[in-house]
């Protein structure tokens, strides 16, 4: 059981400063939290973190400007440096009741993890992107052609992934994710929505030429076509060569408190083409009282079902016609946006949830079947790996017990006849064994 209002820390990322957002939701709860961080977020430098501390090379030099040899052995050091700060803080983290993990834990999570449980601690992972989704299993799982996104979505190692996913789903009480990011996940899991702190009073505008705006939170040079950029710029081309009156907007890199300020401004918010929405820009978009435009995965849930219009990169420029020439449509979905979206992207209401999923009250929202049932490896996955999955396999998915066998021949799990491995063999050791 857990306290009624619960000590709280959260770390060690604040992506998209949702986990800051989410430590204030509780603090309105009436819950005690502390944030740590790594490093603070480059687009919003007015966030305060009770901890700041990791990344010592990065708040010198950002090395993500530097030739790419240069900027990945001094991120290797970083992380090590880091890990090594906070694993000798970690006595001073741990007077808190609960533990709400955003990207990544402060230190390994083989040895995290069970020092957590053993202190009688909840753990709660939360995903919100890349550190749960990788390009081999997305690609498969959706019918995706990634060779347009970034090369580092290509080169990282699939394995990582794989086994750090599955320390969360074997210590943490609770594991949130979405759909199109948990194509490695096997455990069942709750819906993660995105806490999000909007601070905007919302504005409906009814412009016969409507302000278009799509913006990418990162560089298209450096991150790919991840967002589906390269059809957005393509179907809004092709809609102005046919006269459709419009203006559009291209923006990137932008601090927060000026994309809140366009969004002011805007009418129609084209968002992601490719992963599933909305995310952060297209909350933000609908509190604003923008139409907003972004993929989504169909048929969406009863518990999720955001008033926007569902595009891909199939059908971008059908319904970017839409809904530039038809204004009823774009201001029934800008009307219903801003009271959808304070609903549920509220961090209070998110919080409320989390509680009552700890107390044991709601079952999981999601049972991930692809990877178990379907996903083929592109390479041979570590022995380990394997171990940990049909760990995870036979004590969170029981009824899968007939299929086990399929899985371990597409080299997904162990084989059930030689799973039965102690906890002592799955721990990393120091020949990497």
């Amino acid at each position: 059981m857990i306290p009624e209002r619960p000590k709280v820390f959260f770390a060690s990322e604040d992506i998209g400063l949702c986990m800051s957002a989410l430590a204030e939701g509780f603090r309105a709860l009436g819950c005690p939290t502390t944030t740590m961080v790594t490093h603070k977020e480059v687009n919003a430098p007015e966030i305060e973190y009770d901890i700041v501390r990791g990344n010592v090379i990065f708040a010198r030099m950002n090395y993500a400007k530097h030739p790419r040899l240069v900027a990945g052995v001094t991120r290797r050091v970083d992380a090590v440096l880091t890990a090594a700060l906070n694993g000798v803080a970690t006595p001073s983290y741990l007077d808190h009741d609960v533990y709400v993990f955003f990207w990544k834990p402060w230190a390994p999570p083989p040895v995290l993890f069970p020092l957590l449980k053993r202190l009688g601690k909840k753990i709660v992972v939360y995903y919100l992107g890349s550190e749960a989704r990788h390009v081999a299993a997305f690609s498969q799982e959706f019918g995706v052609d990634p060779s347009k996104w970034g090369a580092s979505y290509h080169r990282e190692p699939l394995d990582p992934r794989i086994e750090s996913i599955r320390w969360a789903e074997l210590y943490a009480d609770l594991v949130y994710s979405v759909p199109d990011q948990s194509s490695l996940q096997i455990r069942p899991y709750y819906h993660s929505f995105v806490p999000l702190r909007i601070d905007l009073e919302a504005h409906v505008p009814a412009r016969e030429v409507p302000v278009v705006l799509h913006a990418p939170a990162w560089d298209f040079k450096q991150r790919g076509d991840i967002k589906g950029t390269s059809h957005v710029m393509q179907a809004v081309e092709e809609l102005k060569r046919e006269g459709l009156q419009f203006e559009f907007k291209f923006l990137t890199g932008l601090l927060r408190k000026d994309l809140l300020e366009i969004l002011k401004s805007s009418d129609i918010v084209l968002d992601e083409l490719i992963l599933g929405g909305p995310g952060a820009l297209a909350a933000e978009a609908m509190r604003a009282g923008c139409a907003v435009a972004t993929h989504i995965i169909e048929p969406p849930q009863p518990f999720f079902d955001p008033p926007v219009c569902p595009v891909s990169p199939s059908n971008v420029k059908e319904r970017l016609r839409r809904l530039v020439t038809d204004m009823p449509y774009r201001l029934e979905l800008a009307s219903k946006g801003p009271a959808w979206a304070s609903r549920v992207f509220d961090p209070t209401w998110i919080a409320s949830r989390m509680l009552t999923h700890l107390r044991g009250e709601q079952l999981p929202d999601y049972v991930p079947r692809f990877y178990l049932e379907k996903f083929v490896p592109p390479t041979r996955l570590s022995a380990r790996t394997r171990a940990l999955g049909l760990r995870v396999a036979e004590r969170y998915r029981p009824e899968t017990a007939q299929h086990l066998h399929e899985a371990a021949k597409r080299g997904v799990i162990a084989a059930p006849r030689r799973s039965r491995l102690r906890e002592a063999d799955l721990v990393p050791h120091d020949d990497g064994a």
